[in-house]
C-alpha cells in the first residue's frame, strides 16, 4: 500500500481497533436509528468536540497527520 495518497483514493480505508478507542478515553453508542445495521456503532465524541478531542481521536488510528 505504499506509495497511496488516501486524499486521492477514495477506496482507501484505515482501521483500528475498538481497543484502541476505548483506550482512547472514547466510547460507543448505537444511534438507535430504524434502518441501523447491528454490526454499527457511532463514537462518541461529545457534546462539542475540540481540535484536541478530535487530535486524540485520530491517534488512535496510527495514521501520520499533516497540519
Amino acid at each position: 500500500m505504499s506509495n497511496i495518497d488516501p486524499a486521492k483514493n477514495k477506496k482507501f480505508y484505515i482501521c483500528t481497533s475498538a481497543g484502541k478507542i476505548m483506550d482512547a478515553g472514547f466510547s460507543f453508542r448505537k444511534d438507535g436509528d430504524d434502518d441501523e445495521r447491528p454490526e454499527h456503532y457511532t463514537v462518541d465524541l461529545g457534546e462539542q468536540p475540540t481540535l484536541e478531542v478530535v487530535e486524540r481521536f485520530l491517534e488512535a488510528f496510527d495514521i501520520e497527520r499533516r497540519r
